[in-house]
């Protein structure tokens, strides 16, 4: 305790009053004033007498308990600070720094207290703190790992829960060590890398590095970073975000797009992803580009119908209303037209996406109209195949009692009892012909049939028949063009030949009513020898094409329906393939005789 003499205390009072710091002196026993300064007044706003005549109790400076602790605290200290608040007399609220002494008056303990206005330190240190406090919240309560480490040692000066969490160190193993005790940095030129960022910008953002958890297991993570200065030596805080599970998840998306990248340009297939409303292209892959016959940058962006690839109206209806139905079509059978404008087959599939927002398809067009047309070829010869088993078994059983009967009938015919009857004789002789010449056809067919196949020129077999050719189509009012180029010599049945080419050319006139133009020519093209018989009738009704060279399926109204089955089977015995084109301005049948090779001719 420290005790002030009394000539010391008169010495004290006198410099008391011209304090500038508002001073008092109280009575430790019950907080009454006995004595104020002129800056206690002023400080106050109270009167000398108001003041004297009242205690720092009855202003709430302090109460009493608290002044037996502060004089047991000078006892042992000698003299202490703190800080107290109270209202001044116009109810402003004050913070002011107290020093408080000891001292004996007239062998009374007082205190003497000199206080110091400190409201508009603390006014402007409150939000510091406030910036600190929340500071403090948010380092700890992020989600992300962070820390604060020395710039030039990594020394750790703290870290936050989440870094303790992610990472499985400890605070005690963390604090007060370096990145490199820990071996936290997988590669320590990262982090030497990230330095000299941080030292030569002062702030890092979005930085990729890799850490080294306790367990071992490196992990990937995304870095924000800022220089900060700690007791003069710079530091950076950081935060780190774990991305590792984002990371992988990018490689798998990466890995996803680039395989159906591959699967889609790859596909041998017509593919596009368009959208469903305005059916734009976004994406189409190689053999669409070449189907198209334009590049990518060119087609995204337009319709396919832009650049005459289309489905037939009817299809494009009934596929519209399927799609509208369900998230995706299987092989849906549709005709299309391809930008020349031909008439093909696909099955059409597709799968609904959402593509940035938007409804849009993928299609898919496997185009099937080369095994349409080879499953009607399969089926022809299967028909021909059955009809020619049985041409074989039964044409000459039946052809032998014909004969007989016809030689009857021509014997019966110079008799004169028959005289009356001869034109029916004749009737029946000319049916009996005719129906051998069936019957010729009809063996014809005959898978077995013995061919003689030798080299000769197909321009030179039509030469030998071209006068019968003319003739027959003078008679029905037509006119036989040739365009005959040079072609070289092929394995063929003179005989048979000929028979296909007057089946052919009968076929073709029998198609056109009114006069017209036949045209007959021969190429050479892809290793073939082409004949083509062209008319200008009015086309093969669609309902009929799959049934041509079906045997007795006919259109004539008095034919066999044996001609174009008796070509098919001749053009099969010389390896040959016969195909047409039919439209509105006529029909071309095209026979495609292969090429021998020279060591194969006899």
């Amino acid at each position: 305790m420290k005790i002030v003499t009394t000539s010391r205390a008169i010495d004290l009072l006198r410099a008391f009053r011209s304090f500038i710091d508002p001073m008092i002196i109280i009575a430790g026993d019950s907080g009454s004033f006995i004595d104020v300064n002129d800056a206690w007044v002023e400080t106050t706003g109270y009167s000398r007498d108001e003041l004297l005549n009242s205690s720092v109790i009855e202003l709430g400076v302090h109460s009493l308990e608290e002044l037996q602790q502060i004089i047991g605290k000078i006892k042992i200290h000698g003299s202490i600070q703190r800080k107290v608040s109270f209202y001044r007399k116009s109810r402003e609220w004050r913070t002011y720094l107290a020093t408080l002494i000891v001292v004996t008056l007239q062998e009374r303990t007082c205190l003497l207290a000199i206080y110091r206005d400190i409201s508009e330190r603390r006014q402007m240190e409150s939000p510091l703190l406030e910036s600190a406090a929340m500071f403090t919240k948010a380092f700890q309560c992020n989600p992300d790992l962070m820390a604060i480490s020395s710039l030039r040692d990594g020394q750790y000066v703290d870290i936050n829960d989440a870094f303790v969490e992610i990472t499985g160190y400890t605070r005690e193993e963390t604090i007060g060590r370096t990145v490199f005790d820990i071996d936290i940095w997988a590669s320590e030129a990262d982090r030497a890398q990230l330095i000299q960022r941080l030292e030569q910008q002062g702030q890092v953002r979005n930085h990729e590095i890799n850490l080294r958890l306790k367990s071992g297991e490196i992990r990937t993570f995304l870095l924000s970073a800022e220089t900060v200065t700690i007791d003069g030596e710079p530091h950076f805080i950081n935060s780190s975000r774990d991305i590792t599970e984002r990371m992988q998840n990018q490689k798998a998306i990466q890995s996803e797009k680039e395989r159906f990248a591959k699967a889609f340009n790859a596909s041998p297939v017509i593919m596009a992803i368009s959208t469903m409303d305005r059916g734009r292209l976004i994406d189409v892959n190689d053999r669409f580009c070449q189907f198209i016959g334009v590049d990518r940058a060119g087609l995204l962006g337009r319709k396919a119908s832009d650049f005459g690839f289309r489905l037939e109206s009817a299809d494009y209806d009934a596929l519209i209303a399927a799609i509208s139905d369900s998230p995706s079509i299987r092989d849906h059978e549709v005709r299309y037209r391809d930008p020349q404008g031909r008439l093909r087959q696909a099955l059409y599939s597709c799968e609904k996406i959402n593509i940035d927002g938007e409804n849009c398809l993928i299609n898919i067009f496997a185009d099937i109209t080369k095994q349409r047309a080879l499953e009607i070829e399969m089926n022809r010869l299967d028909r021909l195949n059955l009809v020619g088993e049985m041409a074989a078994s039964i044409g000459h059983e039946i052809r032998n009692p014909m004969t007989t009967v016809r030689g009857y009938l021509q014997l019966m015919r110079e008799e004169p009892d028959f005289v009356r009857v001869s034109e029916s004789l004749d009737l029946m002789v000319e049916e009996l012909d005719r129906a051998n010449s069936i019957i010729t056809e009809f063996i014809s067919l005959a898978k077995d049939k013995i061919v003689e196949l030798r080299m000769a020129n197909l321009n030179a077999v039509i030469g030998k028949i071209e006068p019968l050719l003319k003739a027959s189509s003078l008679m029905r009012d037509h006119q036989i063009i040739f365009k005959l180029e040079q072609v070289p010599d092929i394995l063929l049945d003179v005989e048979e030949i000929r028979q296909l080419i007057l089946n052919l050319v009968n076929n073709a006139m029998e198609s056109m009513i009114l006069p017209g133009i036949i045209q007959i020519n021969t190429d050479f093209a892809d290793e073939q020898v082409v004949l083509s018989v062209e008319d200008q009738g009015h086309g093969i009704a669609s309902e009929m094409i799959d049934k041509l060279g079906t045997p007795f399926v006919t259109t004539k109204e008095h034919g066999t329906g044996l001609g174009l089955p008796t070509c098919y089977r001749i053009a099969a015995r010389h390896q040959a393939r016969l195909g047409f084109e039919t439209g509105a301005t006529g029909t071309t049948f095209y026979v495609r005789f292969p090429v021998p090779d020279k060591s194969s001719q006899p």
